[in-house]
């Protein structure tokens, strides 16, 4: 009986591995994806997530969606040869999203390879906050403290070139390099500051940086339905 489920089993195998991707017109993909090089307001995305739609048997509707949040806390004291004495944080928190839509568009390859070429439109946002109680970046400074927010948006256009590696007709292997160009808008920022009992409310100007240009790289692994 061992045996016999055991031959099963690598038959079933066997022909998993060698079945061919089969008609792509009107399937779904789901995928996730590391973000192996390129930025989106000077932050590395990793993870992100892609639905693509096959309306043709080579053109198929894709959105991608990537977030990433950071939180640096630097805590200091009043006497920072023993780290005793009154304390004080300094927290630096950043929140980024990253939306695409797009479409690719693949070209002739073979049952287990598919090359295409694609395009998205890309919005990206990110809010950078500051909370800061009786420290500075400098280290601890007594009756301080310090909230403030600042947002931030890119808006672009990437250009790529990708391949599936088909494993089986529902799971593939893939990356994807190319080129995004965009334009980075740092947003009007808010600061209150207290020193003792004086307290300070400032408003940054908005900042628009230009174009920009960014290198994409990215390994994917995904699913058909």
């Amino acid at each position: 009986m061992k045996k016999l489920s055991l031959l099963i089993g690598g038959l079933l195998f066997s022909g998993l591995m060698m079945a061919q991707t089969g008609e792509q017109k009107g399937r779904i993909s789901f995928e996730g994806q590391t973000t192996t090089s390129g930025t989106v307001i000077g932050k590395k995305f990793a993870p992100g997530a892609r639905v693509r739609y096959f309306a043709t048997e080579k053109l198929a509707l894709r959105g991608t969606f990537a977030l990433a949040n950071n939180t640096t806390t630097n805590n200091y004291f009043s006497n920072e040869v023993d780290n005793t004495g009154e304390k004080g944080t300094y927290i630096d928190k950043s929140s980024i999203w990253n939306l695409a839509i797009g479409a690719e568009y693949h070209v002739e390859g073979t049952d287990k390879i598919s090359p295409y070429a694609a395009v998205d439109f890309v919005y990206g946002s990110q809010k950078t906050i500051i909370d800061a109680k009786n420290a500075t970046t400098a280290g601890y400074m007594a009756n301080y403290t310090r909230d403030s927010e600042t947002p931030a948006t890119r808006l672009g256009v990437a250009l790529m070139g990708g391949m599936d590696y088909n494993f089986s007709s529902i799971f593939y292997l893939g990356g994807e390099i190319g080129v995004q160009i965009s334009n980075y808008t740092i947003g009007e920022g808010k600061t209150t500051t207290v020193m003792g009992t004086t307290t300070t409310n400032t408003l940054s100007n908005e900042v628009k940086r230009g174009t920009a240009s960014d290198l994409i790289a990215n390994v994917r692994l995904g699913f058909r339905f």
